[in-house]
């Protein structure tokens, strides 16, 4: 009797083992955690989490690719354009955060952002920023998309051709010959004499004045500079307020506003102007698993990036988690209405809509104040 009392004790106490040991690692394991990582991953000035949070320690790759115009004389004549990829040209892109202002109350820091493109030459062989590359000449698609979408305005662009050549001068042509650096920092310049043709004081009239050109340069004798990524390099962005993660460590990065404004005003609708709940590139949601969608905000694109995992992978003995744009984000409005917002609108008020474009590609002039079409 007393062996079959010693045998259930035994396995009694056994089975309360491992209870305790499923409990613990299942429960309150993971609780004490999250609750670690809370503590060392919180925004907190004079930590390490806090000083990569002002700085990413580590450069991000950041790729350009340029689609050179192939058939020019066919396309002169009416043909559709034929174009050739090339690239990649690889920078190195850093991030810091400056104006940084907290709020323990609200448990929030508001901050702007500098980035600063470095050409990385290794990663880029055999290609140099030097390269000559042959795109579609943006400067005349901008100014004839502004005549063309301006109300009773669609008439200017026949004057508009007159004053080109002398506003262009050696960039004159439907297509570009210029080197990458040019063309991204560098710049391509408008000259624009005050004695020049009434077509050319117009075409830089139309220039200067239209607002929201982010790659425009002004020049005090009246020339003028478009350089695609320039505005970027080195310039403090909108001002940002996030979640520090103190209070709700599940919130932090989320962003609360822009420039004090929980929604923009870019877009056509709600949908697509709201930014509070998304996260800023540098600081995204922690604990993610195979569901979450990521709704990340891309300060070129002027609104929110859903997100979702495409795979998994590792990297230097770490499990990663791949995601991608999810496929609704250039859906067409036959299969995801709530991208109407989307379609190609009136810019800064002063131009008319368009149609909505097919699935694949859309227009971001409301963002970059002329057409920039992503795909």
């Amino acid at each position: 009797m007393r062996k079959c009392v010693n045998w259930l004790f035994l396995a009694g106490a056994g089975l309360v083992l491992v209870i305790v040991v499923v409990v613990f690692h299942y429960g309150i394991f993971p609780i004490l955690v999250r609750s670690q990582v809370s503590k060392t991953l919180a925004l907190n000035n004079g930590t390490d989490a806090w000083d990569r949070f002002v700085k990413l320690p580590v450069p991000l790759r950041f790729g350009v690719y340029f689609f050179n115009l192939v058939n020019l004389d066919g396309f002169l004549q009416g043909e559709k354009p034929i174009v050739q990829e090339v690239g990649p040209w690889i920078y190195k892109e850093t991030r810091v955060k400056y104006n940084l202002e907290l709020n323990d109350e609200e448990d929030t820091v508001k901050y702007q952002q500098k980035q600063f493109f470095e050409f990385d030459a290794e990663a880029s062989k055999p290609l140099t920023e030097d390269d000559y590359v042959q795109p579609a000449n943006i400067i005349p698609q901008v100014v004839n998309t502004i005549a063309e979408r301006a109300p009773n305005l669609g008439w200017l662009n026949e004057i508009l051709e007159l004053g080109f050549p002398a506003v262009l001068r050696e960039n004159y042509g439907m297509r570009l010959n210029r080197t990458v650096k040019e063309i991204l920092f560098s710049g391509i310049t408008t000259h624009c004499p005050p004695n020049g043709t009434l077509a050319a004081i117009t075409i830089c009239s139309v220039l200067r004045h239209f607002p929201g050109i982010k790659s425009l340069s002004k020049y005090p004798n009246g020339d003028m500079n478009v350089g695609i990524l320039r505005f970027r390099n080195d310039s403090l962005s909108e001002t940002f307020e996030v979640y520090r993660g103190n209070k709700d460590f599940n919130k932090i990065g989320q962003i609360v506003s822009i420039d004090g404004k929980r929604s923009l005003n870019h877009w056509y609708g709600e949908g697509c102007n709201k930014v509070a709940g998304s996260y800023d590139e540098s600081l995204l949601q922690p604990f993610l698993t195979q569901d979450s969608i990521l709704n990340v905000y891309g300060s070129d694109i002027c609104t929110s990036l859903p997100m979702s995992v495409v795979g998994s992978m590792s990297y230097k003995g770490v499990d990663c988690l791949k995601f991608s744009p999810d496929k609704k984000f250039l859906g067409s409005v036959v299969d995801y209405p709530e991208n109407f917002c989307y379609c190609p609108g009136s810019i800064e008020g002063i131009t008319l809509g368009q149609s909505c474009l097919r699935t694949g590609a859309m227009e971001f002039a409301a963002c970059q104040g002329f057409a920039t079409m992503e795909g």
